[in-house]
C-alpha cells in the first residue's frame, strides 16, 4: 500500500515540473504574468497546480505535463468567465483547429488574468 502512496507522489511531482519546463518561444519573451493553476482540455480534466499559464505581450502559454500550446491573442475569439467561490475559470474560444476545442483555465488571480486579457483586445463574456 505505501509504494502505491509513493508512486502517486512522485507522479505527482513530475507533472508539477513538467508544468514548469518552457517552452523556446518563452525564453527571449518578458511574461506579464505566470501563474499555476488547474484546466480543462476538451475532456481532459487537471487540478491545481498542474496547469501553468503565461501571459507573454503577443501570446499565452498553457503547458501541462507534456504539452504545451502557444496561443496568441489574435486567435482569441472571446472568454467566457465561469465563476466559483474560490477561483475562476476563463473558457477561451478561438480559432485554431491544432488546439483542443475547449480550453478552461482555473484561476487564483482571476482580476490579473482578467485584465491582461482586457489590455490586450480580447472580448470577455462575463
Amino acid at each position: 500500500m505505501s509504494y502505491f502512496f509513493v508512486f502517486i507522489i512522485f507522479v505527482s511531482l513530475c507533472c508539477y515540473f513538467f508544468s514548469k519546463k518552457k517552452d523556446p518561444v518563452e525564453s527571449t519573451a518578458i511574461p506579464l504574468s505566470s501563474q499555476q493553476g488547474g484546466g480543462r482540455f476538451d475532456l481532459v480534466n487537471l487540478t491545481f497546480p498542474f496547469v501553468r499559464h503565461t501571459y507573454y505581450d503577443h501570446f499565452i502559454v498553457i503547458s501541462f505535463f507534456l504539452k504545451t500550446y502557444v496561443l496568441r491573442y489574435s486567435d482569441i475569439l472571446f472568454v467566457n468567465i465561469k465563476y466559483r467561490p474560490l477561483y475562476n475559470g476563463f473558457h477561451f474560444k478561438h480559432s485554431r483547429g491544432d488546439l483542443p476545442e475547449s480550453i478552461i483555465i482555473w484561476s487564483f488571480s482571476p482580476s490579473k488574468t482578467k485584465s491582461i486579457l482586457e489590455y490586450k483586445g480580447v472580448a470577455i463574456k462575463d
